[in-house]
């Protein structure tokens, strides 16, 4: 029951930091009847599964400055869950539909001194955390967790970390996503570069009439391991036939399934052939990591990039989000 019932803890958290929330304890009785769901990560995403098929309650709770109530639903395949928290200053949700749709509210009630936030994952579009309301919004996106805690590693240990490590302690992300990052620097060291130019040739020998060509182009791209995925799944589906899209929906798939250990060292191979990290990168505090960022991109794109790893924070900015512009297109382009 205990990692649950923290769970309820962090969702409770306020600026005022990790010892506030510690103040937030889901009632008990709620908290036991999560002992059928399991929270893990698959993929740089959260995923909640169930062993016990069937299971259908709904409790509700209450106190003197708080109601709670936790719907846990069993009856899928996959568990969803719903748990609210309305106290003097916040009121919060917490929804998992299907096992890989979650969303984290707290919504500041008048007079409270929290900040509004939100955290959504939904299957096939980036996730999301927003922080405050209105005009002042400001949302932070990545495909998947790992990527968010590298590009914003301060804003999410800050606001989302005391939630997630909260349910599950075992999880430790942010010393998950220091270990990914050190990992990738030793690629950066090694000088290790994806050879997109083979993969290139051997999407087009998917689209082969042979299909002994078809299937050696699908086995030599599956050993690529998980390094070719970053690639795979940024090729625009636009520029390829039927034959092509069923096999690499295929490949992406069984790669991506075979990721639910989530080693450190397995992840920074994945992420090591991405772009988008090595520009998240740039922004270290440490001349010396981002030098190497900016040569791993250069590699990565072929040529030196527009990007001066001793200028001022000003400067580097501006460098930074014109290459996130760059990675953001589609492979191949």
């Amino acid at each position: 029951m205990g990692k649950y019932l923290i769970l309820a803890c962090a969702i409770g958290a306020t600026t005022r930091g990790l010892a506030a929330a510690q103040s937030f304890e889901m009632n008990a009785g709620l908290a036991a009847h999560l002992q059928s769901v399991d929270f893990r990560i698959v993929a740089g995403r959260i995923e909640a599964t169930s062993q016990q098929f069937g299971g259908h309650t709904t409790s509700t709770a209450k106190g003197e400055d708080r109601q709670e109530t936790l719907s846990v639903n069993c009856t899928a395949a996959r568990p969803s869950v719903q748990y609210q928290l309305l106290s003097y200053d916040v009121e919060v949700t917490l929804q998992i539909v299907d096992g890989n749709q979650l969303l984290i509210r707290r919504q500041p009630k008048s007079g409270s001194e929290a900040v509004a936030v939100e955290f959504s994952q939904q299957p096939g579009h980036p996730l999301v955390l927003t922080l405050g309301g209105g005009l002042e919004a400001q949302a932070y996106r990545a495909p998947t967790l790992w990527h968010l805690l590298l590009a914003y590693p301060e804003t999410c240990e800050r606001e989302l970390l005391p939630w997630l490590d909260m349910l599950r302690p075992d999880w430790r992300l942010a010393e998950t996503a220091a270990q990914i990052e050190d990992s990738l620097y030793r690629a950066a060291r090694r000088q290790t570069v994806p050879d997109r130019a083979r993969w290139t040739q051997l999407v087009a020998e998917l689209a082969a009439v042979e299909f002994s060509r078809r299937q050696a182009a699908d086995r030599m791209l599956r050993s690529a391991g998980q390094a070719v995925l970053p690639f795979l799944e940024r090729l625009d589906p636009e520029q390829l036939d039927a034959e092509q899209r069923f096999r690499i929906r295929r490949m992406i798939a069984s790669l991506t399934g075979s990721t639910s250990a989530e080693r450190p060292q397995q992840i920074a191979v994945r992420m090591a052939g991405d772009c988008r990290v090595w520009v998240s990168l740039l922004s270290r505090p440490d001349a010396a990591r981002r030098r190497l960022a900016t040569e791993q991109l250069g590699r990565l794109f072929g040529e030196p990039i527009d990007f001066d790893p001793q200028a001022d924070d000003a400067t580097r900015s501006k460098q930074m989000e014109r290459l996130r512009v760059r990675c953001e297109m589609p492979a191949g382009e």
